[in-house]
């Protein structure tokens, strides 16, 4: 059986094998940065491939106490070093940090738009704390994911709760659904397209066939002309016909469709041979007559 376990400050979620345990509950778990405690999220759920570890036992009392105890340190911690960092002006913002169930390392996630030298970004740490550190760069779309937050939906973000891995969102998939490329409408919390453009694209790819695309040509027994306009989900398409008023046309009701044909290109005619001729006989007849002009005044 899978059981399903989100752990981490980054909340990764990954599937392991393992009984005996319900929806909600604590567990720890052996991943390959060693022991963390997690939570249950799905227990009993469909097999799918496992993640690199074991799920060991439920969680006790003392391992809640010692969790608890770790994650209070580990903020304390990063206080200290944030203001190492505003005092050597490092070019890094510190997010977080943790402590898994073993104590050491300190982990620390920090998000950076330059190139940051770590080695003396660690000298610097082990002036002011004394301890084996380990820093871990995320991108935006992890710092949403270690930060949380709500969606423009209302809800908890997708990042944060149930995705296992942070799939790439490309712009078709925003293009496919007629959205205009601006942040403001197409970017999420970490400031990348949603991952909710990625759900609804097959949706919307199977509503998108058969449909004309916007400059196509179409013809129908009520309208002919260009159309400027696509609704994917009605499948219908907004349709400027050639005498003027604007039409909507259903997808089933179209009887041809396809791109304007192209207008030929005129081809330049072949280059006549005897014209350079041409234009070299005046020059030669020049030179010609210089130097006959130069040997006369010699």
């Amino acid at each position: 059986m899978v059981v399903w376990v989100r752990h981490g400050v980054l909340r990764e979620v990954g599937g392991f094998e393992g009984e005996g345990l319900e929806a909600g509950a604590l567990c720890v778990v052996e991943t390959r940065r060693g022991l963390e405690l997690g939570h249950v999220l799905i227990a009993g759920g469909r097999s799918a491939p496992r993640s690199d570890g074991a799920l060991l036992r439920e969680a006790t009392a003392d391992d809640q106490a010692a969790a608890e105890a770790l994650r209070r340190r580990a903020r304390e911690e990063l206080k200290t070093l944030r203001q190492v960092v505003a005092q050597r002006g490092a070019p890094v913002t510190l997010l977080a940090s943790e402590r898994l169930l073993g104590g050491n390392p300190l982990v620390v996630y920090y998000a950076a738009h330059d190139h940051v030298d770590v080695p003396r970004l660690l000298r610097d740490f082990s002036a002011a704390y004394e301890g084996p550190i380990h820093l871990e760069q995320v991108g935006a779309r992890q710092r949403a994911r270690a930060c949380g937050g709500a969606g423009v939906c209302g809800r908890t973000l997708c990042c944060s709760t149930f995705l296992r891995k942070l799939e790439p969102v490309t712009l078709r998939m925003a293009q496919v659904q007629g959205l205009v490329v601006d942040p403001q409408v197409t970017a999420g919390a970490c400031g990348r397209l949603k991952c909710c453009l990625r759900y609804e694209n097959p949706l919307y790819e199977d509503h998108q066939r058969g449909l004309p695309r916007r400059g196509w040509h179409v013809r129908a027994r009520r309208a002919e002309g260009m159309v400027i306009g696509v609704d994917v989900l009605r499948r219908r398409v907004l349709v400027q016909t050639d005498s003027g008023p604007r039409v909507r046309l259903f997808a089933e009701e179209i009887l041809s469709s396809g791109p304007f044909p192209r207008s030929q290109l005129a081809l330049e005619p072949p280059p006549d041979e005897e014209a350079p001729r041409a234009r070299e006989e005046p020059e030669a007849r020049g030179w010609s007559l210089l130097s006959r002009f130069w040997r006369r005044e010699e």
